[in-house]
């Protein structure tokens, strides 16, 4: 929710290494908060003063946290503040 779309489409969740998702917000705002879930665990989350849809935003799933992941990994924004 409140995203366009995710680079990559898809995750090894046997390599051994971090993952870079990498995906722009669809509505500008302040006080963002970005957060990666799979099965309703936080996987990653990221506070941001401002997004706007013109930015690249980069969020980072540590390695341990990819492993054995069987489902899929749901991405949203949550703006404090929405400035359509």
């Amino acid at each position: 929710s409140g995203i366009r779309y995710v680079c990559p489409q898809g995750i090894d969740t046997s390599a051994d290494a971090d993952v870079d998702l990498f995906f722009r917000t669809i509505v500008p705002g302040r006080d963002t908060t970005l957060v990666a879930s799979c099965g309703g665990e936080v996987l990653a989350r990221k506070k941001l003063t401002a997004s706007t849809p013109g930015a690249m935003e980069k969020l980072t799933i540590p390695q341990d946290k990819i492993a054995g992941l069987c489902g899929e990994i749901v991405v949203s924004a949550e703006h404090k503040e929405v400035l359509a």
